[in-house]
């Protein structure tokens, strides 16, 4: 069969599909697409990815798939109504939490939570699969769930050759770049947290039937290596992991560094701080040739931390740092301003100072939004703190509303501190420094752009 998976770029401000909260200043591989482009390009279909930027007629296919989030949900909806009487899927987060949004046709279905062990069988037999919703007549349908993956060596290597567009990331060395995922889940418990959108809708699915997170499934080294040769060959020099917590073990984080070392890739990493505190797994990371780690540390206040469930020191934070920058590591510090009603001016601007004299060159500020399926979203229920709002950015608009901390506060609050942050001398001129050369320049002035458009109301 002809399956075309559809990917929007409509609009001034592009919804990442990789995170899904946030709008994008810097496109990357959506893996989620690619993944179940993989399972289906294995079981003999035609499969392409149609980018759509701009109004243009859909070419002909027996299926559609559209990966969608909350922030791309109108957009993804305009483009499926162009779909006449063939079968469109939707898979994601926010199709697996409120599948019914979704159901506007007959002819529209939703793969609920993981979906790469049971798409193949979906397309074909949609009413007969688990994990699908569909609607018939005026009734909406949910098949029971199909559960999560058990071993994702199963998984076949993201369809990358399918996504003929180059993409860059600014935080390394502005050369072919892909994106990698070597687990899935986080077992952590911030109570606010959107992992990546993978993770994030397979712990959506699992929540409806179980009580707790679901467990969390790592890749075996070998796999992991034999993917990241693959992107050897097929041309990429950098990558980033985008798992949510990627150094899981002592013994698993180094061998993947060494073998990384051996394909001479550049790459960075996300993870908790408390991972980071060996220095013998810094070290390695940082010789294999890892040039950042993004953090999240949230505030730089304990009680606050205490208050979001971080389960973390700020001692902790600060050391991994320290030991980061130590060993020419740069941390990327996320800082996410409104988590706790505990919060206050004074805290805020403590934290800002704190963020200030830290060796980094790379911040972001965010707003904590109340994203639907999140623990923070139904305490925020209960406490009243939500206020009507349909622009959902975390990047500068306030979801929220404290009794001493309003939304308006939060917006100018964020806003001056990314300003404080990047306009200091020696930020600048970093990022000056890398956006010197023809190609350098073209792809920071769009992300300036893409930058400013975040925080224009």
């Amino acid at each position: 069969m002809k399956i075309i998976f559809i990917q929007n770029y409509q609009g001034k401000r592009v919804p990442d599909k990789v995170y899904g909260c946030s709008y994008t200043l810097y496109s990357t591989p959506d893996l989620a697409t690619l993944y179940n482009a993989a399972v289906l390009k294995k079981a003999g279909h035609d499969v392409t990815l149609c980018k759509i930027k701009e109004k243009v007629s859909l070419p002909p296919a027996d299926i559609y798939l559209i990966n969608s989030v909350i922030l791309s949900f109108e957009t993804d909806m305009l483009i499926a109504q162009k779909i006449k009487n063939k079968k469109t899927f939707f898979f994601g987060p926010y199709p697996t939490l409120y599948p019914e949004k979704y159901l506007k046709f007959q002819n529209y279905f939703v793969l609920r939570g993981e979906t790469e062990h049971y798409i193949a069988q979906a397309i074909l037999k949609p009413k007969a699969t688990l994990g699908v919703s569909y609607k018939t007549n005026k009734t909406v349908y949910h098949n029971k769930t199909a559960g999560i993956i058990k071993n994702l060596d199963s998984v076949p290597f993201p369809a990358r050759e399918l996504d003929n567009e180059r993409y860059f990331n600014p935080k390394l060395n502005l050369k072919k770049f892909t994106n990698v995922l070597a687990s899935r889940g986080c077992a952590n418990r911030c109570y606010f947290c959107v992992p990546n959108s993978i993770s994030w809708a397979r712990e959506l699915e699992w929540k409806k039937y179980h009580k707790e997170k679901p467990p969390v499934k790592i890749r075996s080294t070998k796999n992991v290596i034999e993917e990241l040769k693959l992107i050897k060959q097929q041309g990429y020099d950098e990558f980033s992991f985008i798992d949510d917590q990627f150094v899981v073990g002592k013994e698993r984080t180094i061998e993947i560094a060494k073998a990384i070392k051996k394909l001479g890739l550049k790459y960075g990493i996300l993870a908790r701080a408390d991972r980071l505190l060996d220095a013998d797994v810094t070290e390695d990371l940082s010789n294999s040739g890892c040039k950042y780690v993004d953090i999240g540390a949230e505030s730089f206040n304990q009680d606050i931390l205490d208050d979001i469930k971080k389960d973390i020191k700020v001692e902790t934070i600060l050391e991994a740092i320290r030991l980061l920058s130590k060993y020419k590591i740069e941390p990327k510090i996320n800082i996410m301003l409104g988590t706790s009603s505990k919060e206050s001016k004074a805290i805020i601007e403590d934290t800002v100072k704190k963020t200030l004299s830290l060796p980094s060159n790379y911040c972001m500020f965010s707003i904590a939004t109340p994203f639907p399926g999140t623990e923070f979203r139904k305490v925020a229920e209960k406490k009243n703190w939500i206020i009507k709002n349909d622009d959902i950015n975390p990047a500068s608009v306030a979801q929220i509303s404290y009794p001493e901390l309003s939304n308006k506060d939060l917006e100018q609050i964020t806003k001056n501190a990314n300003l404080r942050f990047y306009l200091r001398p020696k930020v600048f001129f970093v990022v000056f420094k890398k956006a010197l050369s023809p190609k350098s320049a073209k792809l920071y002035t769009k992300l300036l752009l893409n930058w400013l458009r975040n925080f224009k109301k």
